[in-house]
């Protein structure tokens, strides 16, 4: 690798740490003689923290802009209610410092960095397998939710130096979540405005695409991570472009594949307004188009299958809808009580009955699935998965309600058998659909209630959730530009 690939994305890392450890001490430093704001935080970094004139200028930059996006202190109701995002996350006064701590810098988060920045680290770094899968075991000791965390880590044999600390960030934010941490930083977010501003700073933001293709490739930046962190759709010819054609079968939820898709990022709500309604991919669609776009298959996305729990007959069911059936994203954007508040504030969206009765009645495209009759394992008090075996041996045995909705998850017929073809040549010997377990919906459903979808990357085992409630992070979704 030459130079100038180490130095840019040394810069990235480098720059990210040092944002870091500037929002650390701005939320649990306190003591000092004025309070840190946007206008005085640059004479700070380079006269008490020794930053140099450039560093502190663009760490301030970075930090103007990952405040404003992570919006933790209002979240976590820290808030000084300050127009300067910078000054909102400043601590004066021990008391302030104090509650960052309780709210924020837990002893589990701490655990969590402790644990990805030197087991987990160290064995990525040395291909070591073994030893990354021990970060699962020492988690356990504290009873996280850590069933299913073991397919989040990355296999170190597939990992590139390239774009390790890309996905050592997304690593972290998957754990915070499965420890289920209520307010938690966002590293991947911090990466990716890093990532950004440094872009900027050489005047990559002003390139055709044609010019930025060939910068990123002469620093060896990975294309998808250049994609994820500069939010800009960046052209280069994929095998397979150019088709415009739905693949026969059910009628009710076919597969489209268009050469007019693109790849939005934010979280669900920003992401969903930036495309036409109705174009948004299911995991099915996005499956078919991972056979010919590779590149597709290194990051996850929120998909437009609509989820509903509810009871019937006494039994916990689910219910996929497709996209115009899909009431979470039909409510993403209400003035009040939104479905991405509810399921960020509320964990469930509560849809009215008489749109449920619309969408899931005959000739809508939904399919009912009982949960009782799934094999489900693992999982906590909230969810569960359904496990298939990629092995023409293993997914060959799926029957009834089990093999309709893998076929409703990864397509029908050939295209379910593609699919799993393509998951074993990946090395992925199973992947899994992650659902509401029927005794929690049988506690919590008594009036129907919705959750989002998402489809994972490779790194995950291409898994299906069918259970997201984090509609808040910051990640992709697919559909034509509106």
């Amino acid at each position: 690798m030459s130079e100038e690939v180490v130095s840019f994305l040394d810069e990235v890392e480098r720059l990210a740490a040092a944002a870091y450890g500037v929002v650390l001490d701005l939320r649990l430093g306190y003591g000092r003689d004025v309070k840190l704001a946007r206008n005085n935080l640059e004479d700070y970094l380079t006269q008490e923290r020794n930053f140099s004139e450039p560093d502190s200028a663009l760490v301030v930059y970075i930090l103007q802009d990952y405040f404003t996006a992570e919006n933790l202190a209002k979240k976590a109701d820290l808030s000084t209610d300050n127009k300067d995002p910078i000054a909102d996350n400043s601590s004066v006064f021990p008391f302030q410092a104090d509650a960052w701590r309780k709210k924020v810098y837990t002893a589990r988060k701490r655990l969590i960095d402790m644990k990805v920045e030197t087991t987990y680290r160290a064995a990525m770094h040395n291909a070591d397998i073994a030893a990354s899968r021990s970060v699962v075991g020492e988690l356990y000791v504290i009873e996280f939710r850590t069933e299913g965390i073991e397919d989040r880590l990355h296999n170190p044999s597939t990992s590139s130096p390239d774009d390790f600390f890309y996905k050592e960030a997304h690593l972290k934010e998957n754990l915070y979540k499965a420890a289920e941490l209520e307010h938690h930083d966002q590293p991947l977010l911090l990466y990716k405005t890093t990532f950004r501003h440094l872009a900027k700073s050489r005047g990559w933001h002003k390139l055709s695409d044609a010019d930025l293709v060939r910068e990123l490739d002469h620093a060896h930046v990975p294309l998808e991570v250049a994609k994820g962190c500069l939010m800009r759709r960046i052209e280069r010819p994929a095998v397979g472009a150019g088709l415009d054609i739905t693949i026969s079968g059910d009628q009710q939820h076919s597969i489209r594949v268009t050469s007019n898709l693109v790849d939005v990022e934010g979280n669900l709500q920003s992401a969903y307004a930036q495309i036409q309604p109705g174009t948004m991919c299911t995991a099915a669609e996005i499956t078919k188009e991972r056979l010919t776009n590779e590149s597709l298959r290194q990051r996850a996305y929120y998909t437009a299958n609509g989820i509903i729990y509810c009871m019937q007959d006494g039994k916990p069911v689910l219910y996929i809808t497709p996209e115009k059936g899909n009431l979470v994203l039909r409510h993403l954007a209400d003035a009040q009580n939104s479905s991405y508040d509810q399921l960020v504030n509320n964990h469930n969206y509560r849809p009215s009955l008489d749109e449920v009765s619309e969408v899931i009645s005959p000739g809508q495209g939904a399919e009912k699935f009982d949960l009782s009759d799934l094999v489900l394992a693992g999982g906590n008090d909230e969810w569960q998965y359904f496990t298939i075996g990629t092995s023409p041996r293993d997914y060959s045995k799926l029957i009834g309600i089990g093999k309709r909705l893998a076929e409703r998850v990864f397509g029908s017929g050939p295209d379910f058998t593609a699919a799993m073809q393509m998951f074993a040549d990946a090395g992925i010997t199973a992947t899994k659909i992650g659902v509401l377990k029927p005794s929690y919906v049988a506690s919590n459903a008594g009036t129907p209630l919705g959750r989002a979808s998402w489809l994972d990357s490779f790194s995950y085992n291409s898994s299906f959730i069918a259970d997201d409630r984090t509609v808040d992070i910051l990640n992709a979704l697919r559909g034509v530009a509106g």
